[in-house]
Formats: C-alpha cells, sequence, structure tokens
C-alpha cells in the first residue's frame, strides 16, 4: 500500500492519494486530459475529434484536434471514470474508458488511429496514457504507513509528518484536525481512494472528508 499527497495538484491512481493545495492563487479544484492524434506514422491529425465522457454521468464534450493533431478538455470533475474516444474519416476510431482523474495534474493521451473503418476498444497503455504532475508531491511507502506511529487509525497521523502541513482543531464542533498546508484552507485538498473521491463535495462535514 502506498498513501501519496500532492501539492497544488491531479493523478490517475490505484494508491490512496491525498492532494493539499499550494498557496490560494495556485489553487484549482478541476483536472483535464490532454493529448494527440496521430497517424501510424507519427505524422498529426488536424480534425480528428475526439470525445470525453463521464461516466457518472453521461455528460460529453466533444474537441476537434488542431492542426498538430492535439486536444485539450480543462476543468474536468476530478474522479471518474472517463471514457475517451477519438474518430476520423478514413480511419479506425479508438476508445479507452477507466480514466481516472485527480488534482496532481493533466493525463495525457496519444491515439494512433489506423487506416479502415470501425471502432476498436483499447487500454489506457495502448494509447499512451500517462499523467503531468504540476507540483511537488511526497510519497509515503507501506512501509512507513506500518512503522508510522499512530493513535486513532487517523491518515492525519501519516500527513503530519511532512512539515509542510499543520493540522488546526476544527472550530466547527467536529472536534477533528483540519489539514493545511501551506497555510491553504483544507476545501482545497482533494483525498481519493483508487481514483474515487473520498472529499466532501456537498459541505456537509466540518473538515473536506467524506466521513469525520
Amino acid at each position: 500500500m502506498k498513501l501519496k499527497y500532492l501539492l497544488a495538484a491531479s493523478v490517475a491512481s490505484l494508491t490512496t492519494a491525498v492532494m493539499l493545495p499550494a498557496p490560494a492563487a495556485a489553487q484549482q479544484i478541476t483536472s483535464g486530459i490532454q493529448g494527440r492524434v496521430t497517424a501510424e506514422d507519427g505524422s498529426a491529425l488536424p480534425g480528428a475529434m475526439v470525445t470525453v465522457r463521464d461516466d457518472r454521468t453521461g455528460v460529453e464534450r466533444t474537441l476537434i484536434a488542431d492542426s498538430e493533431g492535439r486536444f485539450r478538455a480543462p476543468n474536468l470533475t476530478t474522479g471518474g471514470p472517463y471514457t475517451v474516444t477519438s474518430d476520423l474519416d478514413g480511419y479506425e476510431g479508438q476508445s479507452v474508458g477507466g480514466v481516472f482523474l485527480t488534482l496532481q495534474g493533466e493525463t495525457s493521451l496519444t491515439f494512433t488511429l489506423m487506416p479502415g473503418s470501425g471502432a476498436i476498444v483499447v487500454s489506457a497503455a495502448r494509447v499512451g496514457a500517462t499523467q503531468l504532475a504540476v507540483g511537488p508531491g511526497q510519497s509515503f511507502t507501506s512501509e512507513l504507513l506500518t512503522d508510522a506511529p499512530s493513535f486513532n487509525r487517523d491518515v492525519r497521523d501519516v500527513i503530519r509528518i511532512d512539515p509542510r502541513v499543520s493540522l488546526d482543531r476544527d472550530d466547527g464542533g467536529s472536534g477533528q484536525d483540519r489539514i493545511s498546508c501551506l497555510g491553504g484552507n483544507d476545501r482545497g485538498n482533494a483525498f481519493t481512494v483508487d481514483g474515487t473521491s473520498q472529499g466532501d463535495i456537498y459541505g456537509l462535514n466540518d473538515t473536506g472528508f467524506s466521513s469525520r
């Protein structure tokens, strides 16, 4: 098991992750998907249509690749899964599912389309899915998680190891510590497990977590 948190950031991750904001001016609460559509020989395919679908809601966003075959979909809700499809007349379309977004950085995809018709479903590895980190971070190994002293079996007991983090007692009545990084508000933090948000997206709790 690996616990990871990053500052001001977004990652498609299969680890427990806590992302914390950089100073207020740089805070962001959304992520994005960008990439490029190319032919088999690596040349750009301008005009290719790229569809980004949030499988949780069914909401789709359609993009057109520019003269260099590049596309970008910013301001996407973190979490997922998302399905991204690329299509162009005269080429086999490609669709990749199970894309998860966090605040650690935008996810980059590279589609390589083959001549033909129809559509194929490919893996994230097939389209070269990578994570573009945009901020400093800290990783906690399974050994550290095992050896770190914890009185309450609380993620805060591990996060407090980082000197950039402070735990401030909540004044809202929960009795829990708010996680502040570099003085930032804890509402700018993102907490995910296997890419699924565990944050208090509806603002029902005092600490920014989905549960106390």
